[in-house]
């Protein structure tokens, strides 16, 4: 049974470290080559770079994360992916965040 819930991201060190975390598990990545040294990390979280930021969690175990950013696109990073997850994590942004006017794309 999946009991799914999402904690905003508020910069805490308990939440840099489950960040942190969720980021050594990353088999995947399009952001980086190799993993960031926590003190980048650290300053990372702290700057917050998105519109909203949440830890997603299924049960008290933190499975992932989700972001929106200023443009609307969505980042969802899951340890390990599942397609009911992510419609969870999919949802939960629909209901929660408000999004931005939309722009017009730069690319040809």
């Amino acid at each position: 049974m999946i009991d799914i819930y999402f904690e905003k991201v508020i910069c805490t060190e308990e939440q840099t470290k489950i960040l942190y975390h969720l980021l050594e598990q990353r088999e995947l990545s399009i952001s980086h080559n190799y993993l960031t040294s926590y003190d980048n990390h650290k300053q990372f979280v702290e700057e917050n770079p998105y519109l909203a930021w949440f830890i997603i969690y299924d049960g008290d175990n933190p499975i992932g994360s989700t972001y929106v950013q200023g443009d609307n696109s969505i980042g969802i990073n899951l340890v390990r992916p599942n397609s009911k997850i992510v419609q969870v994590v999919i949802e939960f942004i629909k209901s929660n965040i408000s999004k931005k006017d939309s722009i017009p794309s730069r690319i040809p």
